[in-house]
């Protein structure tokens, strides 16, 4: 031992720093085993030499500065964990719905809900940026539109949404099928709860939102529409004629009535292409697509629907 010591007082200041910062961290993380080494040491002097008892603190010491790094590594976005940020909002609907195996892989990236701006979009953010985000195959009441049918339910679908996800992190994930963002710069996604609640699903299954095709069939169409079916049936959120009056709920404009002046309309307000169409040549074609019905300017209007 006198002679390790005397090594070094011999080191040069820099070195007895780095040796002195290396033996505190390795005593901290390692301290039990450490510590035992030592006792062993002082006890039975002669059956553990110096040269014995320095390698097994540099194992130590490379075995924790290997951890260290692992665990202290620069993780990729997908990859970060979030911990206790468990909220304490309960969602106002009664259904709970969940889709076990549907897109909850670790791959896909985390992010935090900063705030919901409808039903239908959020913001979202994590050490790489923010970004607003769309939800896929779902479409919720607006809250500013000369529509007046869709302004019912609004306000409950806007509320639903953020005692969902609002503070919570979410897994986003993105459809092949559809464009990486719409016009708005939105990002379109599915959205995940750490429970795997299926967010999307959640809306239109609980009334909160309809089904919405937009211009292409996407993954998830037929169990969204499905859930359309199942709301209807149970007569509840937008669907009950409580909430909203029975004409409000699924607005259907026709060739007659189609309005031209704003953006109105989506394609989830028609039962059929042709009375997309309709309304799209109603209101002038390619050349006045005000709705946005038609997003390849092909000129034909919501090719997705039947």
């Amino acid at each position: 031992m006198d002679g390790l010591l005397a090594a070094l007082g011999k080191m040069p200041l820099v070195l007895k720093i780095s040796f002195g910062f290396a033996a505190v961290a390795i005593m901290w993380e390692y301290f039990p085993v450490v510590f035992g080494i030592v006792i062993a040491y002082v006890v039975n002097r002669k059956r553990i030499s110096l040269r014995t008892l320095g390698a097994a603190v540099l194992i130590l010491g490379v075995s924790f500065v290997g951890q260290w790094s692992w665990t202290h590594r620069s993780l990729p976005f997908w990859d970060i964990k979030p911990t206790n940020q468990q909220s304490t909002a309960t969602p106002t609907a009664t259904l709970s719905p969940t889709t076990p195996g549907v897109l909850n892989s670790i791959d896909q990236p985390i992010f935090l809900v900063t705030s919901v701006v409808d039903g239908d979009t959020f913001k979202v953010e994590n050490e790489l940026g923010t970004a607003t985000v769309r939800l896929i195959g779902i479409d919720t009441p607006e809250k500013d539109t000369n529509v007046t049918d869709y302004e019912c339910y609004s306000e409950e679908a806007s509320s639903a949404l953020t005692n969902l996800i609002s503070g919570k992190y979410v897994r986003l994930a993105p459809d092949e099928t559809q464009d990486n963002s719409d016009k708005y710069g939105r990002i379109l996604r599915y959205a995940f709860l750490e429970d795997n609640t299926f967010v999307n699903e959640y809306m239109v299954k609980n009334g909160f939102a309809r089904e919405y095709t937009y211009d292409k069939a996407y993954q998830y169409q037929e169990l969204f529409r499905g859930d359309e079916s199942s709301a209807k049936e149970l007569n509840i959120g937008m669907w009950s004629v409580d909430n909203c009056p029975v004409n409000a709920a699924t607005p259907t404009p026709s060739e007659a009535v189609c309005e031209c002046s704003a953006n109105s309309y989506n394609c989830s307000d028609f039962s059929t292409q042709q009375e997309a169409q309709s309304c799209f040549d109603y209101c002038g074609g390619v050349a006045n697509d005000v709705h946005v019905l038609d997003t390849n300017g092909d000129g034909t209007a919501c090719e997705g629907l039947p």
